[in-house]
């Protein structure tokens, strides 16, 4: 017979409202504990989507706040900076670097010419004219008019980078010295 706690019984109704233990199975255990594991299984994968959803809310929420920041900032200085890919020549009378937008082709910026800047085209162009007088032209095209293009300076500042380029038909050709 179970055992009931009879301090728990009410006795204001037609009926008693009795809580008693149960003793359980072998068989009764077995199948509480495959539950029990499908309850967990269960509770890990919410867990999951529940740290999807919060990193997804989380990365959201940041980027809006970045966007408010940005656009105060904004207004605050009363411009924004903006990135992109530029062309750029050098202005050796005036002494400046003019950028020009790919996109557009408006000047958008302008800086003074370095030391190193000025040092490296007073070499440079001896050495790139000498360098055009020894080189041939390259057999693919007519390329009568073939001029040797500065590129720069590769990254140890120093090697002088270059290629050929015929003004008729705009073929190129890499120099190699």
């Amino acid at each position: 017979m179970p055992k009931a706690n009879w301090d728990e019984v009410e006795t204001n109704r037609e009926t008693a409202l009795v809580k008693y233990q149960i003793d359980l199975t072998e068989h009764d255990k077995a199948d509480k504990m495959a539950e029990l594991v499908k309850l967990d299984d269960e509770r890990k994968r919410v867990d999951a989507e529940k740290k999807v959803v919060l990193s997804d809310f989380s990365a959201t929420s940041k980027k809006i706040e970045a966007k408010i920041s940005r656009l105060i900032n904004e207004c605050r200085q009363g411009f924004e900076e903006v990135e992109e890919d530029c062309t750029f020549e050098y202005d050796w009378e005036a002494g400046f670097v003019n950028y020009y937008s790919l996109e557009t082709g408006e000047h958008v910026h302008s800086r003074e010419i370095t030391k190193e800047e000025r040092q490296m085209n007073a070499f440079d162009k001896k050495e790139l004219e000498r360098i055009a007088s020894t080189k041939p032209h390259a057999p693919k095209c007519h390329m009568k008019d073939m001029e040797l293009v500065e590129d720069g300076l590769d990254e140890d500042g120093v090697t002088v980078l270059a290629h050929y380029e015929c003004s008729v038909c705009g073929a190129k050709k890499p120099y190699e010295g």
